[in-house]
């Protein structure tokens, strides 16, 4: 959001770097990723008037995260089998759950239950891991669950303003 509001363009340079920088920090991190670039398509899309503006930052905030990603993105194109182990051992598709699923119906099914799953985690744990005793309860407390619920909520329902999307993506 700092780069939004920012006059200067080396501002979405150094914010470029920062983002790519995350990605060294969690696997996951790709998600988030794919969701900025979402809020900049969505961006871009509100604020077309803009576009002669707006299209050089983004070029500047796409060379800084290709910059930063560039040598894990090396070691990935190098060594596919090590970054991706992980991956492919948790992912949904080699879950034998959803090899197992009858038709499309049933592999639907599968997804909506881990959509739900997903989306109760911060009031409730369904699956318990007893190597580290994680699961059960959620990973908030009630109170915090339901503000967190309802600042999604908000955060859905305004869309059409930078932090509040950004937030909800």
């Amino acid at each position: 959001l700092w780069m939004l509001r920012s006059t200067k363009k080396r501002t979405w340079f150094f914010s470029g770097l920062i983002v790519g920088l995350g990605i060294y920090s969690y696997g996951g991190y790709i998600g988030f990723l794919v969701m900025f670039g979402a809020f900049l398509f969505v961006q871009f899309v509100l604020f077309r008037s803009r576009w002669r503006i707006l299209l050089p930052r983004y070029g500047l905030l796409t060379l800084g995260i290709a910059l930063a990603v560039f040598p894990l993105a090396s070691f990935v194109v190098s060594e596919p089998n090590n970054y991706f182990h992980h991956v492919d051992q948790i992912a949904f598709y080699n879950n034998p759950e959803f090899t197992n699923a009858q038709g499309f119906i049933g592999k639907l099914m599968y997804m909506v239950d881990r959509a739900w799953n997903g989306l109760t985690l911060l009031i409730y744990n369904s699956s318990i891991d007893y190597s580290d005793a994680t699961g059960g309860r959620g990973a908030l407390n009630p109170i915090l669950a339901l503000f967190s619920y309802s600042g999604l909520i908000i955060a859905f329902t305004r869309w059409r303003r930078p932090p509040y999307l950004l937030s909800g993506l």
